[in-house]
């Protein structure tokens, strides 16, 4: 009978060692993975998640923030990014007034392909999407671009990826963008 309380025990030890495993596991394939940061800005009074091993930089390029990923090795031609940009007005402006005037610059100042659009939301807070394919440098990119208005601001989520890439970058890019959280 001792004997087999003791293994009993040590079967019950393994069994928890394994649930454990598939736990985390679990956390890991279902994005509740801990490879995200949150970014908090005091003066325009928003947060939102970005990937917490991409390098990040305040002010770049005319952006409030730019994450980058790390190029991974020479022939990496494109570091991968989300950027986000926020525009204030003296007034209120409506989401899709906002939305038609950016698409109207990107069709007169770029050269795109296969232009889609939808609807997004970060939150309950309402915004559009839109995404194309085009060049940069000398790398073929698609963009997924979001918009958001909350107030006087209008808030541009824009994610940039190689071509080929984009499919393994489009879930980050899409968690970026629902994660914002203006106060």
């Amino acid at each position: 009978m001792k004997r087999f309380r003791a293994a009993s025990r040590s079967g019950n030890k393994k069994e928890c060692l394994f649930f454990l495993c598939l736990v985390l596991l679990s956390f890991n394939f279902s994005g509740c993975d801990f490879s995200w940061q949150r970014y908090y800005n005091q003066e325009y009074r928003f947060s939102m998640l970005l990937p917490r091993f991409w390098q990040k930089t305040q002010g770049a390029y005319g952006t409030l923030i730019l994450a980058q990923e790390p190029q991974r090795g020479r022939n990496d031609k494109f570091s991968e990014n989300i950027n986000l940009v926020i525009t204030e007005f003296s007034e209120g402006v409506s989401l899709a007034a906002f939305y038609e005037l950016n698409k109207e610059e990107l069709l007169k100042s770029l050269a795109i392909m296969d232009l889609a659009e939808g609807e997004i939301f970060a939150g309950v807070l309402p915004g559009r999407w839109l995404s194309f394919k085009g060049r940069a440098k000398e790398a073929k990119v698609k963009v997924l671009s979001a918009v958001f208005v909350k107030g006087k601001r209008a808030y541009t989520i824009t994610c940039i990826s190689e071509e080929e890439k984009y499919l393994k970058y489009e879930p980050t890019f899409l968690t970026a963008i629902r994660s914002l959280r203006p106060r």
